[in-house]
C-alpha cells in the first residue's frame, strides 16, 4: 500500500472519529440536514471510518481491534444520546454503525488483495 494513502488515512481517521462524535452528541437542531435515510447515514459514516482505519493500519490483528473499537464507539455514542435533550439512542442506529464497520473492513480486505502484489520467491 502506498505510504501516501497510509498517511492520509492516519490523518482522516481521528478527524472522522471526532466529527462523528460531535455530530452524535450535539443538539439535534445543530446537526446539518442530510437528505439520506438515517440508517444509511450511520452505515456510511462508520464504513468511511473503517476504510480510513483499514488503510491507516495494515496488520490484520490491528484491523480486528480497530473494528471492535469503532463498533464500541458507535454503541457508546448511542447510549450517550439518551442523555442529550432532543436526542435518542437507538439499537437500530448501533446496528447500522456496526454493519458499516464490517462493510468498510470487507472493502479494505478486497482492495488490499486486489492491488497488492504477491511476494514471490520467499
Amino acid at each position: 500500500m502506498s505510504v501516501a494513502i497510509k498517511v492520509i488515512a492516519r490523518v482522516l481517521l481521528p478527524v472522522g472519529v471526532v466529527a462523528v462524535g460531535l455530530l452524535s452528541l450535539i443538539p439535534p437542531d445543530a446537526v446539518p440536514v442530510v437528505n439520506l435515510w438515517d440508517k444509511l447515514a450511520h452505515f456510511l459514516a462508520y464504513a468511511m471510518l473503517a476504510l480510513c482505519g483499514g488503510f491507516a493500519f495494515s496488520a490484520h490483528r490491528t484491523e480486528i481491534t480497530l473494528g471492535a473499537l469503532l463498533i464500541g464507539c458507535g454503541c457508546i455514542l448511542e447510549i450517550a444520546q439518551i442523555y442529550i435533550p432532543g436526542r435518542s439512542g437507538s439499537i437500530a442506529d448501533a446496528i447500522a454503525d456496526g454493519l458499516g464497520v464490517v462493510a468498510g473492513m470487507v472493502i479494505v480486505q478486497f482492495l488490499r488483495r486486489r492491488f497488492t502484489k504477491p511476494v514471490v520467491g520467499v
